[in-house]
């Protein structure tokens, strides 16, 4: 396995999306990869700034952009309060995202 590619360099949403899984009451995702937020919106990007140098280049713009403070590790702070979990199995480097939609709670 690559691990470089598999923690550092997978995909990862903005907020976008996580304003999505919460508008459609996802209970919780599964995901392929080191973390459901994009390496670069995590403490990855001051770690490794080798790493965001390079992601802002292929992106074309700052990752400050696609990423403000605000938003930072978004996947974990938007939803977790509302217990919507992700699970990262880290058993192979192919991203797959796979969402639950939940049952009305009476």
């Amino acid at each position: 396995m690559d691990e470089t590619k598999y923690f550092i360099r997978h995909p990862g949403p903005t907020r976008e999306f996580a304003e999505w899984v919460l508008e459609r009451r996802v209970r919780y995702l599964a995901v392929d990869a080191g973390s459901a937020d994009h390496p670069m919106n995590t403490v990855i990007q001051r770690l490794r700034a080798d790493e965001a140098e390079d992601a802002a280049a292929k992106l074309g713009r700052p990752l400050s952009e696609i990423f403000p403070k605000r938003d930072y590790q978004i996947m974990h702070t938007l939803l977790f309060p509302h217990d919507i979990i992700h699970v990262a199995p880290t058993v192979s480097p192919v991203l797959r995202i796979v969402v639950v939609v939940a049952g009305v709670d009476d």
